[in-house]
């Protein structure tokens, strides 16, 4: 059934449900989180290092977890 749903897209290739929002803008919240992270402890600020550094660390989990499930699918076809 995963797979039907996968190749429902055009030319029979799979489809990447919410691919530009992994591919694109994800990685660009993680390296502004990072950068955010960085000037923080530049500062000596303690804050924008919990604020920042948690949610980069979410962003990377949901990211690998992805990243293993399409890899799963891949492989089972």
């Amino acid at each position: 059934m995963t797979v039907e749903i996968l190749t429902a897209s055009r030319d029979g290739q799979p489809a990447a449900s919410g691919g530009w929002l992994m591919e694109y803008l994800l990685p660009i919240f993680s390296i502004l989180g990072l950068i955010a992270s960085g000037i923080g402890i530049f500062q000596e600020n303690i804050l924008p290092v919990y604020y920042c550094t948690m949610p980069v660390i979410a962003i990377l989990l949901v990211r690998a977890s992805r990243n293993a499930w399409l890899l799963l699918i891949m492989e089972s076809w």
